[in-house]
């Protein structure tokens, strides 16, 4: 009964899933035929920063959400929100002074500058209640949300850049107008945490929030460098023209990213229930397989399919970038199978040894992306990129089986 709540809620999920990753998929062509390289180079480099900038708003603490909402009443859950609500607040406004103080004399526009802590800010109270929505298994408004946004953004996009003549910048503001109606959204009808919000901290949240956070904090940097750092190598070695290669490869692989959601939000309440009750390790790892073996399958599937027909999705400005999307195709789907296996190390907030785990796949990947420049030119990065998260999966399937083997029956 419960694998059958499973398939349910994976589908439910991955169906939501699809059609946003279908809106996703169908943007990145669009943006190709309406958009220089070097715009959608700047694009990709925004989003590079709000990868970093997101987490940080809450020191890396996210994953305690869930673990609240496993463990806590109500009334403490709600104490723990208001919290983690005010640390946000406070983050994003030294996040907007530090903008204001680095705006002065640069030559980055102000747009960028002022959009990155506006939009972090938006998305960090979304993926807050995102994570709740996924802990009490509303698989189906989760993927409402999902959908709603994707289209709204993708609308949005239309017509500042096609109707009204934007470039770049269209697409940075119908984010922000995109990321402030899903938030008036979940607001009006599910953000009960929100709407219960009062504004304090204890010194109590804030020892907790560093103590499990502080190690993710340096982590995030680790994960930057593995999830986005490829665009930054590319500008620094070659081109914004090229970066907007890398910009569109990333775009493409949000079809994987997609799935792994969808499979990470399946099985991230079941998981955590196996290891509360400390019980099911044969369940567990017949999940972690079936999972696995699944998105490794569509990664592969989808390079092969993109390597015979990319040319003609993302039109001949950007055919260079056919064979970068199949390699970022299938280092999405490890990135995918990491997600599964690490989470009984969330749980356990074994924060210290993933952030150790992460450092050994991004030296790797900087290793292997600029040491292989020479060599391999653009391609160099992306080929960094996948081994980096070979190098993670298989490190952390190791810790996963060594844990749960000590603690669960």
């Amino acid at each position: 009964m419960q694998e059958m709540r499973n398939v349910k809620s994976f589908f439910s999920y991955a169906s939501f899933g699809a059609l946003s990753s279908t809106i996703g998929v169908i943007t990145v062509p669009y943006f190709t035929r309406v958009l220089t390289t070097e715009d959608f180079g700047l694009i990709g480099l925004f989003l590079g920063v709000l990868y970093f900038l997101v987490p940080l708003l809450s020191v890396s603490s996210e994953g305690l959400i869930g673990i609240k909402k496993v463990n806590l009443s109500p009334e403490k859950y709600q104490d723990f929100i208001n919290q983690y609500i005010s640390l946000i607040i406070i983050l994003a406004l030294v996040t907007v002074l530090g903008m204001m103080f680095f705006s002065f004399g640069s030559d980055i526009s102000t747009l960028l500058l002022y959009a990155l802590p506006m939009v972090a800010f938006l998305q960090a109270l979304s993926r807050l209640h995102g994570i709740e929505l996924v802990q009490t298994k509303q698989a189906t408004r989760f993927g409402m949300y999902r959908l709603a946004v994707a289209i709204v953004l993708f609308g949005l996009s239309y017509i500042l850049i096609s109707l009204f003549e934007f470039s770049w910048d269209g697409r940075i503001l119908a984010i922000i107008l995109a990321e402030l109606l899903l938030l008036t959204g979940q607001y009006v009808f599910t953000f009960r945490s929100l709407k219960a919000y009062k504004f304090y901290l204890t010194r109590g949240f804030l020892i907790e929030v560093l103590k499990y956070g502080y190690p993710l904090l340096f982590l995030l940097i680790a994960a930057w460098i593995l999830n986005e750092s490829d665009r930054f190598i590319v500008l620094n070695f070659m081109s914004l023209g090229d970066v907007g290669l890398y910009s569109a490869a990333y775009g493409m692989g949000m079809a994987v990213n997609v799935l792994n959601n969808a499979m990470t939000n399946t099985v991230v309440p079941v998981v955590y229930e196996l290891l509360k009750n400390k019980k099911g390790k044969k369940q567990l790892r017949r999940l972690n397989i079936a999972y696995s073996a699944f998105i490794l399958f569509v990664s592969l599937a989808l390079a092969v399919f993109f390597y015979n027909y990319g040319a003609y999705i993302l039109g001949e400005a950007y055919a260079d970038g056919v064979t970068i999307t199949c390699i970022v195709l299938v280092a999405f789907g490890f990135n995918g199978m990491y997600r599964t296996v690490g989470l009984p190390l969330d749980y356990l907030k074994k924060t210290k040894l993933k952030a150790v785990n992460f450092y050994i796949a991004a030296v790797c990947n900087i290793i292997l992306s600029i040491g292989l420049i020479n060599w391999l030119g653009l391609l160099a990065p992306a080929i960094g990129t996948l081994v980096s998260f070979m190098v993670l999966y298989f490190i952390t399937l190791f810790f996963n089986l060594k844990y749960t083997k000590e603690l669960m029956d």
